[in-house]
């Protein structure tokens, strides 16, 4: 239903005066904001008497609030049943089940003046109990009590493994064994085709705490129930109740009880100190211990004033002064990131050399060739900056067979494999042709022999 259509439906059909004298006097309107049913829809959507409404509400009460904000969407009244329960017998009707539930919501919420309610107008032969929707409105979102009741500060970092758990990620990608390519899964760390990727993606920042979550709520083994994703997995629910506190606040379990149980109703979960501490070994939470009470938190954004490593401290010149070998145990995760977009990358030996690439560069945007890893590869690196330079020389410019070597492949599954092995150093120019730089024609040549197809050279004066 429209959210208009609802506010209207509600004040001028779905409330009867009591129950608009009892929102008038918790929400502490006037008889003048309450005269007629269409000053009272004019005033309802107002700030007046939010925080005092609010403020009588349950922990549990203020969950399923802050619930339905995420969710922006109209419930029925079986939503409810996490907070104030419903009758399971087995042959009640749904008006049965229900009939209390629908009395506490409009007791409890309803006749608060905190929730919107009108009815479904459809052909169907549901009952009305059936029939009736709710929808918290976004406007009242701003006045919801915080999810975690009085968390505790302390002046201490804790015990994060975020870095430590991603830097090992990292690392994986060293690892070249035959097994490990032919069973890449959405957790693997890869080198291949000259690009750096986690779970099939660019390395990032961003990829590296989503492979945190993915992999902290993979381990945990929970099966979402078909309830039109109204409930919460319990990863997700940990994470939403601690992104809302403050820097240097952390929180007690039991002060995630209440929230949890309404986020993750219907859901079989391990148990909450589980759950958190499965988050804590793979560096998606932190933990604190004090007078042996733990406590738990989001791991903190590096300070913007902490002290840049240079590219030197992690970057070394091969001999020839084409390439640089790259310390994964020392670069930061963004120049990481910023590398894969300005280089092409591959594991020989156990190490990760990045050397030039036209293709990447020039696809890049100009800020990471300007940034501090691009302007040091391209003035200490002489292999670099002779790529940087034809880059910044022909930059808005169409290049046309520049160092490039063209293919023509009529072949659907050799060419699917080339587009595998050469990643973002193939370039598809029709059905059959493609085109990549002429450093990475051995690769290509290595992918056509083992597809069992043999490579003809035709000469361009030919």
């Amino acid at each position: 239903m429209e959210f208009s259509y609802m506010l209207n439906q509600m004040c001028h059909e779905a409330l009867s005066n009591a129950d608009i004298n009892a929102i008038r006097k918790a929400r502490g309107f006037t008889k003048r904001e309450t005269e007629s049913r269409s000053q009272f829809e004019s005033f309802f959507l107002s700030s007046i008497g939010l925080e005092t409404a609010m403020r009588e509400l349950a922990p549990a009460e203020i969950a399923c609030l802050h619930l339905l904000n995420r969710k922006n969407e109209e419930v029925s009244v079986a939503f409810f049943a996490r907070l104030y329960g419903s009758r399971e017998r087995y042959h009640d009707t749904f008006t049965q089940q229900y009939q209390d539930t629908f009395r506490d919501v409009k007791q409890n919420m309803l006749r608060r003046g905190l929730l919107l309610m009108a009815e479904l107008r459809t052909r169907s032969d549901n009952t009305k109990m059936e029939r009736w929707r709710f929808r918290f409105p976004p406007e009242f979102a701003p006045y919801l009590p915080p999810l975690i009741p009085e968390p505790c500060q302390f002046d201490a970092p804790g015990d994060d493994r975020s870095e430590k758990a991603q830097r090992e990620k990292v690392l994986e990608a060293l690892d070249t064994s035959t097994v490990k390519h032919l069973r890449q899964t959405k957790f693997t760390s890869i080198v291949t085709g000259g690009d750096f990727t986690v779970g099939k993606q660019p390395v990032s920042v961003k990829r590296l705490t989503e492979w945190q979550e993915a992999a902290w709520a993979h381990g945990l083994g929970v099966t979402m129930p078909n309830d039109d994703g109204q409930s919460l997995h319990p990863v997700e629910a940990v994470r939403i109740l601690l992104e809302s506190l403050a820097p240097g606040e952390w929180a007690l379990l039991n002060l995630l009880t209440d929230a949890f149980d309404i986020f993750c109703f219907g859901v079989k979960t391990p148990l909450l100190k589980e759950i958190c501490q499965a988050g804590w070994k793979k560096g998606s939470l932190v933990l604190y211990t004090e007078n042996k009470k733990i406590y738990y938190r989001l791991p903190s954004i590096q300070a913007l004033d902490a002290e840049p490593v240079a590219p030197k401290d992690y970057l070394k010149p091969t001999p020839e002064g084409d390439a640089v070998i790259v310390d994964l145990h020392n670069i930061p995760f963004d120049d990481l990131e910023t590398l894969n977009c300005l280089a092409r990358l591959d594991v020989e030996n156990g190490q990760l050399v990045a050397t030039p690439n036209e293709v990447k560069l020039g696809r890049t945007v100009p800020e990471k060739r300007e940034s501090a890893l691009g302007v040091w590869l391209a003035t200490q690196i002489p292999g670099f900056g002779k790529v940087f330079e034809t880059i910044a020389e022909n930059w808005g410019k169409t290049i046309l067979h520049s160092n490039l070597l063209i293919a023509c492949v009529k072949d659907l599954s050799l060419r699917i494999q080339l587009e595998r092995g050469l990643g973002n150093d193939l370039i598809l120019l029709s059905k059959e042709l493609v085109a990549f730089p002429a450093q990475a024609r051995q690769t290509a040549e290595k992918i056509v022999a083992k597809g069992g197809f043999v490579v003809k050279t035709v000469q361009a004066d030919e």
